[in-house]
């Protein structure tokens, strides 16, 4: 193997060596001189623990090795002034100032050289003035916090004095049945408790059930529960995090959420509808052999109502199309296991005035019975006859 080389007479081989027709320089990591090298297109050789560069570029390691030494050197000098500064790690802007004014980092010392008295008189200047400040601001901040305790122990001690029966009144609701009814909401899985009690639902909320019912809450009472608490009580998988645990009793509707419900009630009784409907035209379709099944041309699609499992743009469950003559046309792509296909069609009057039935509501998306119902109309043509 060729022997190490020196690549000039004032840097020694620890630093930098040439073998064959690499140049071999070592430097630290977090350095402006391993920064120039990486620019030079040096690779990292791991035995030589060194970047390398070839020959044809050795004037410009030269260069930033002596770059780097007078670098060095400047240091050292600003360091041997003894004029020292402890800038807080937060005053980001009095470090770029001190900087600018030729401060030197000491890892040792964890300190800041200055090059001159004057420099560190400035740099002292800005360390008093940030201080100044970081002290205005955490004063003005435990105010805020002082008004915000204050505030919060002031409602809290005004919701204490309320009444159950206050709490019914002020909420304008019809309490449907007095006793009183247990919920628990998950509140997800991360932060810690000031952010749970600031989400929970509180004292005169009103959230909806599962069921539909709506709970006037008029006790609430946050807590975290562990993996092995939700396997417990009950409620494996759910993971830990932090619940609300609420009591409070059945009230009415106000008149939004009664429109809402009625929105709701019509359109699962639309989605129940539609079902019974493609049920009955499925039945009185006339099939054709898999090999002859072929679904609707885009171009002759009227209206068609297309079903899926999951969402409306997953796990196709088939779908029904009233063609713009007049037929009525049902295609099925197969489940995933075998894959077969499934078509029917029927010109019969009741079966497309069942189809039509289904259509006149206009374009909507409803769901029954775990399946999403697409239906859109697009050019509904006029009754026969």
């Amino acid at each position: 193997m060729p022997e190490k080389t020196q690549i000039a007479d004032d840097i020694p081989l620890s630093r930098a060596w040439k073998i064959g027709r690499r140049v071999y320089v070592r430097a630290a990591y977090k350095s402006k001189l391993n920064d120039g090298l990486y620019e030079l297109g040096s690779t990292w050789d791991r035995d030589e623990e060194a970047r390398w560069v070839g020959t044809g570029k050795l004037e410009q390691v030269i260069a930033l090795i002596r770059e780097a030494d007078q670098r060095a050197a400047e240091t050292e000098q600003v360091k041997g002034a003894g004029h020292w500064a402890k800038i807080p790690y937060d005053a980001t802007e009095v470090r770029e100032q001190a900087k600018r004014l030729g401060a030197r980092w000491d890892k040792d010392r964890k300190e800041w050289a200055l090059p001159t008295a004057e420099a560190l008189a400035k740099v002292e200047a800005l360390i008093a003035g940030y201080e100044e400040k970081a002290q205005a601001a955490k004063a003005a901040k435990a105010e805020r916090d002082k008004a915000a305790r204050a505030k919060a122990a002031e409602k809290a001690a005004a919701e204490a004095a309320r009444t159950d029966q206050d709490v019914i009144a002020a909420s304008g609701r019809t309490v449907l049945s007095p006793e009183r009814i247990r919920a628990t909401t998950i509140m997800g899985y991360r932060g810690k408790r000031p952010g749970a009690e600031q989400a929970k639902e509180e004292r005169g909320d009103v959230i909806r059930l599962r069921d539909g019912r709506r709970l006037l809450v008029l006790a609430s009472k946050v807590e975290f529960w562990s993996e092995d608490d939700a396997e417990d009580l009950g409620q494996p998988g759910t993971g830990p995090g932090w619940r609300n645990f609420i009591e409070g009793v059945i009230v009415g509707p106000d008149a939004q959420e009664a429109a809402r419900d009625a929105e709701r009630q019509a359109a699962k009784e639309d989605g129940e509808a539609i079902t019974t409907a493609l049920k009955a035209i499925r039945e009185r379709l006339e099939y054709v052999p898999e090999q002859d099944a072929r679904r609707v041309a885009e171009d002759r699609v009227a209206a068609r109502v297309s079903l899926s499992f999951g969402s409306l743009t997953m796990h196709n469950d088939g779908d029904l199309s009233l063609t713009v003559d007049g037929e009525v046309r049902w295609y099925h792509p197969g489940y995933y296991d075998d894959y077969r296909v499934t078509c029917g069609s029927s010109r019969d009057p009741e079966v497309v005035t069942l189809a039509r039935g289904i259509f006149a509501g206009g374009s909507r998306e409803r769901s029954h019975d775990g399946k999403a119902i697409k239906v859109e109309v697009r050019d509904l043509p006029g009754e026969a006859g």
